[in-house]
Protein backbone atom coordinates (compact mmCIF):
# COMPACT_ATOMS: atom_id res chain seq x y z
CA UNK A 1 0.00 0.00 0.00
CA UNK A 2 2.96 2.44 0.71
CA UNK A 3 4.32 1.85 -2.81
CA UNK A 4 1.15 2.27 -4.58
CA UNK A 5 0.44 5.38 -2.65
CA UNK A 6 3.83 6.64 -3.22
CA UNK A 7 3.54 5.82 -7.23
CA UNK A 8 0.91 8.21 -6.79
CA UNK A 9 2.66 10.91 -5.46
CA UNK A 10 5.33 10.55 -7.83
CA UNK A 11 3.07 10.37 -10.67
CA UNK A 12 1.22 13.74 -9.53
CA UNK A 13 4.41 15.64 -9.09
CA UNK A 14 6.06 14.66 -12.62
CA UNK A 15 2.42 15.09 -14.15
CA UNK A 16 2.76 18.84 -12.71
CA UNK A 17 5.93 19.75 -13.87
CA UNK A 18 5.21 17.86 -17.09
CA UNK A 19 2.26 20.07 -17.57
CA UNK A 20 4.31 23.18 -16.36
CA UNK A 21 6.61 22.98 -18.99
CA UNK A 22 4.44 20.97 -21.38
CA UNK A 23 2.05 24.30 -21.14
CA UNK A 24 4.39 27.16 -20.43
CA UNK A 25 7.21 26.27 -22.58
CA UNK A 26 10.78 26.95 -22.05
CA UNK A 27 9.52 29.71 -19.72
CA UNK A 28 7.06 27.66 -18.17
CA UNK A 29 3.98 28.20 -16.13
CA UNK A 30 6.03 29.50 -13.49
CA UNK A 31 5.29 26.08 -11.02
CA UNK A 32 9.47 26.13 -10.69
CA UNK A 33 10.98 29.32 -11.69
CA UNK A 34 9.55 32.80 -12.50
CA UNK A 35 8.88 32.60 -16.20
CA UNK A 36 10.96 36.06 -16.53
CA UNK A 37 14.00 34.45 -16.18
CA UNK A 38 14.32 33.93 -19.57
CA UNK A 39 14.87 36.40 -22.93
CA UNK A 40 15.72 35.61 -26.29
CA UNK A 41 17.41 37.37 -28.69
CA UNK A 42 16.33 35.56 -31.82
CA UNK A 43 12.21 34.67 -31.90
CA UNK A 44 12.41 32.27 -34.46
CA UNK A 45 15.06 29.87 -32.90
CA UNK A 46 13.47 30.54 -29.11
CA UNK A 47 10.25 29.28 -31.15
CA UNK A 48 11.89 26.38 -32.49
CA UNK A 49 13.42 25.35 -28.87
CA UNK A 50 10.34 26.44 -27.10
CA UNK A 51 8.67 24.03 -28.92
CA UNK A 52 11.00 20.91 -28.47
CA UNK A 53 10.68 21.67 -24.97
CA UNK A 54 6.79 21.81 -24.78
CA UNK A 55 6.71 18.70 -26.95
CA UNK A 56 9.31 16.69 -23.72
CA UNK A 57 7.37 18.49 -21.23
CA UNK A 58 3.83 16.69 -22.66
CA UNK A 59 6.21 13.49 -22.45
CA UNK A 60 7.03 14.14 -19.31
CA UNK A 61 3.12 14.55 -18.47
CA UNK A 62 2.53 11.28 -19.46
CA UNK A 63 5.53 9.38 -17.46
CA UNK A 64 3.66 11.02 -14.49
CA UNK A 65 0.34 9.72 -16.08
CA UNK A 66 1.99 6.55 -16.09
CA UNK A 67 2.83 5.96 -12.64
CA UNK A 68 -0.74 7.28 -11.23
CA UNK A 69 -1.88 4.04 -13.61
CA UNK A 70 0.66 2.06 -12.23
CA UNK A 71 -0.77 3.25 -8.92
CA UNK A 72 -4.19 2.12 -9.34
CA UNK A 73 -3.22 -1.07 -11.52
CA UNK A 74 -0.39 -2.62 -9.04
CA UNK A 75 2.23 -5.06 -9.50
CA UNK A 76 1.01 -6.35 -13.22
CA UNK A 77 2.41 -2.85 -13.73
CA UNK A 78 5.27 -2.61 -11.99
CA UNK A 79 7.56 -4.15 -14.80
CA UNK A 80 6.29 -0.99 -16.81
CA UNK A 81 7.28 1.42 -14.34
CA UNK A 82 10.93 -0.22 -13.38
CA UNK A 83 11.37 0.66 -17.32
CA UNK A 84 10.04 4.34 -16.85
CA UNK A 85 12.58 4.42 -13.84
CA UNK A 86 15.37 3.87 -15.96
CA UNK A 87 14.12 6.24 -18.27
CA UNK A 88 14.23 9.36 -15.58
CA UNK A 89 17.50 7.73 -14.27
CA UNK A 90 18.79 8.18 -18.17
CA UNK A 91 17.56 11.56 -17.83
CA UNK A 92 19.49 12.27 -14.79
CA UNK A 93 22.66 11.14 -16.46
CA UNK A 94 21.93 13.38 -19.32
CA UNK A 95 22.22 16.34 -16.60
CA UNK A 96 25.97 15.69 -16.14
CA UNK A 97 26.61 17.29 -20.02
CA UNK A 98 25.97 20.34 -18.44
CA UNK A 99 26.30 22.59 -15.79
CA UNK A 100 24.64 21.30 -11.95
CA UNK A 101 23.83 24.37 -10.18
CA UNK A 102 22.84 23.80 -6.34
CA UNK A 103 19.04 24.24 -6.70
CA UNK A 104 18.94 20.94 -9.74
CA UNK A 105 21.24 18.44 -6.68
CA UNK A 106 17.94 16.93 -5.17
CA UNK A 107 16.59 16.46 -8.77
CA UNK A 108 19.63 14.79 -9.71
CA UNK A 109 20.12 13.03 -6.54
CA UNK A 110 16.60 11.42 -6.43
CA UNK A 111 17.23 10.76 -10.46
CA UNK A 112 20.19 9.13 -9.93
CA UNK A 113 19.49 7.81 -6.40
CA UNK A 114 15.87 7.47 -5.53
CA UNK A 115 14.57 6.03 -8.81
CA UNK A 116 16.90 2.97 -9.35
CA UNK A 117 15.46 2.18 -5.64
CA UNK A 118 12.17 2.77 -6.27
CA UNK A 119 12.87 0.43 -9.55
CA UNK A 120 14.50 -2.44 -7.21
CA UNK A 121 11.43 -2.35 -4.61
CA UNK A 122 9.14 -2.71 -7.89
CA UNK A 123 11.13 -5.53 -8.63
CA UNK A 124 11.01 -6.96 -5.35
CA UNK A 125 7.52 -6.61 -4.75
CA UNK A 126 6.30 -7.70 -8.20
CA UNK A 127 7.76 -11.04 -7.41
CA UNK A 128 6.37 -11.71 -4.19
Amino acid sequence: MILRVLLALLGVVFTAFGVNVGAGGIASLGLQVDPSFVASSDPAAYAIQDSHVRFMGGVFTCVGLSFVWGAMRGPQAYGFLMLLSAFVTVGGIFRLTGMLPGAVWPSFGAELILMPALAFWLNRTRET
